[in-house]
């Protein structure tokens, strides 16, 4: 399974990108009764909110 994700900017993208591919992995067996051999997350886009416009 291949699987791409946008995270926030400062969070700790390996710490998040492990619990989703353990989360992802345990809900997908448990919803088919089929077993995951592999789970790939990839962090496509880190979201950077813009500064200025959050002051306003």
């Amino acid at each position: 399974m291949y699987i791409e994700v946008s995270v926030n900017f400062g969070t700790n993208i390996v710490e998040t990108l492990n619990r989703l591919k353990k989360d992802a992995k345990r809900e997908i067996e448990n919803l088919t009764a089929m077993y995951v051999a592999s789970v790939e997350i990839v962090a496509k886009h880190i979201n950077i909110q813009d500064t200025d416009a959050t002051k306003k």
